[in-house]
């Protein structure tokens, strides 16, 4: 339709005349910050403001949280007797420069808020016919970021309105980031076409009103409720908006509801979701009086180092099960690791399983996991993992492939039923122990017949010539001892002085703890008799 044929008219026309086109270098990561309106609305004033930069700069700028922003509402009812903008005399007293000079003594960023028509959304004086005065007045003030609405103006000025109020930003010569707000129907055109995103805006919202309305979910804004935030999410896979997100110019789904209401599992959910397609992360809370475990998942720094990856490239769905309302979605970094969510819809838990083509890796390819919600290292694994995940929550991994040829050393380390690098497989055929984490073999490091001698996992080569032949050949003995058949040596714990137990091949002694085993072939645990039975582990 029109609106259509004018924003590809719009993209050409801005790749010809490049010197109109957005680049100002900013936000090459999605920004992170705060904002009034999802909380507070209209109710806001200098005093909150300050008190949100205080707790901002107290408990968040140091994991990146940088933007103070203000939405609709800070704007006096009219300009001033020369034209300009001005603060609500009323609940901003001191004036915009003064809370724009608070929020950077802080070390933060300074964000407002502006609409392209006559009025804002609240009703407050809109930037029409007036661009080039009110960008020189936002940068007067010390803004660093503009989110710039679509209340008040068509659909046919909006598309030349925010293109004016770039090219007046850019004219001041202060850096400052642009986020704009299309109205709903346009992020629609985002399947079909839409205009060069990094032409226009360092960031453009895609929340897809009319869809979250059909299904009842939402009448505009994003709401604190599972249905709201995930109906937004689904319009995002609908109109693919990922695709024309990358460093510079990200998609805003909308602010984040974390703290404001929902159960943990489904905040944490929430974070997870927006980290994975690099949306930006906005808070919009009371940061004064955050519970401990809101303040834990709005900090979580390897959730936002996915989120802030500087390769810029958004995650998406890779597997969806309608039956039972899993889904896994991945994220490529810029290290080559994968960032990973089993996300449960279900209001039961379940099993959801990440199986190595869903991240590119042939079933063969050891891979490590780490969970990091729960900061824990998972072990090598090979093909697949499968995690229990409770209703409407995520296990968040990172997948980090490892080279063919690899090895890791063993140490004993607490029994954990279930735990695959505690999961051993002993073979009559060939005497070879291996691990069930990724199929390698129990192998003196080396071939070295001189002690103490490391033991590791490493590619199982059983019959190759010279010492490949008996260095992971093993034998458990009646007298629970494990003797490796390159020198008959013991399997033995040995305590460092860091108070890790590691594992290494000793001369054998007579009836030492630390040199007794016993093998469980049930739960394929290999449990020394020292340090109260604990197993044998891949580190």
């Amino acid at each position: 339709g029109l609106i259509c044929e004018s924003m590809i008219a719009i993209a050409f026309s801005c790749l010809l005349i490049s010197a109109n086109c957005l680049d100002n270098g900013l936000l090459r990561t999605p920004p992170m910050g705060w904002s009034t309106w999802n909380l507070f609305h209209c109710n806001i004033n200098e005093t909150l403001v300050k008190q949100m930069a205080d707790a901002m700069a107290d408990k968040m700028s140091k994991f990146g949280y940088q933007y103070v922003n203000l939405d609709d509402c800070w704007l006096d009812p009219e300009r001033d007797s020369q034209g300009h903008l001005q603060g609500d005399r009323k609940t901003f007293p001191s004036g915009m420069k003064s809370l724009g000079d608070y929020v950077h003594s802080k070390g933060l960023k300074f964000g407002l808020y502006g609409d392209p028509g006559t009025r804002t959304c609240a009703g407050r004086p809109g930037n029409q016919g007036h661009e080039d005065q009110d960008a020189q007045t936002y940068a007067s003030w010390g803004c660093d970021y503009l989110k710039y609405d679509s209340c008040a103006a068509s659909h046919s000025y909006q598309l030349h309105a925010y293109m004016d109020m770039r090219d007046a930003l850019n004219k001041t010569g202060r850096p400052i980031g642009y986020s704009i707000c299309p109205d709903d129907s346009r992020c629609n055109d985002l399947k079909a076409v839409m205009w060069d995103a990094s032409s226009v805006a360092n960031v453009i919202m895609c929340r897809g009103d009319q869809v979250c309305r059909r299904r009842q979910y939402q009448l505009g804004d994003i709401q604190p409720t599972w249905k709201s935030w995930t109906c937004i999410l689904d319009v995002q896979m609908l109109f693919n908006s990922m695709a024309y997100a990358g460093p510079g110019h990200f998609i805003m789904p909308d602010m984040l509801e974390v703290g404001n209401g929902m159960t943990e599992a489904e905040d944490r959910s929430h974070f997870s979701l927006w980290a994975m397609i690099a949306a930006p992360l906005i808070a919009g809370n009371d940061l004064r009086n955050m519970s401990s475990e809101t303040l834990s998942i709005l900090t979580n720094q390897e959730v936002i180092s996915i989120n802030q990856d500087v390769q810029g490239k958004p995650g998406r769905r890779v597997y969806q099960n309608v039956n039972d309302s899993t889904e896994v979605w991945t994220r490529q970094l810029h290290s080559g690791d994968y960032a990973v969510v089993l996300f449960n819809r279900n209001n039961i838990t379940c099993n959801i399983t990440l199986q190595w083509s869903f991240v590119g890796l042939p079933p063969d390819q050891p891979a490590t996991l780490r969970d990091i919600w729960l900061h824990k290292d998972l072990g090598i694994h090979l093909a697949s993992y499968t995690a229990a995940v409770p209703t409407h929550d995520v296990v968040m991994l990172v997948v980090s492939q490892q080279p063919g040829k690899q090895y890791t050393m063993v140490h004993v380390s607490d029994c954990n039923p279930g735990e695959v690098t505690q999961t051993w497989t002993f073979s009559n055929t060939d005497n070879t122990i291996t691990s069930s984490a990724c199929g390698m073999c129990l192998d003196v490091y080396d071939c070295k017949t001189e002690q103490p001698k490391n033991v590791q996992i490493y590619e199982c080569h059983v019959g190759q010539q010279g010492c490949g032949s008996y260095n992971q050949e093993w034998s458990v003995n009646s007298n629970g001892t494990i003797t490796t058949r390159l020198d008959g040596k013991c399997l033995t714990v040995v305590s460092d002085q860091d108070g890790s137990s590691m594992v290494e091949t000793r001369d054998c002694g007579t009836s030492w703890s630390n040199q007794i085993w016993s093998v469980d072939t049930k739960t394929g645990f290999i449990m020394s008799k020292s340090g109260n039975n604990r197993c044998l582990t891949v580190m």
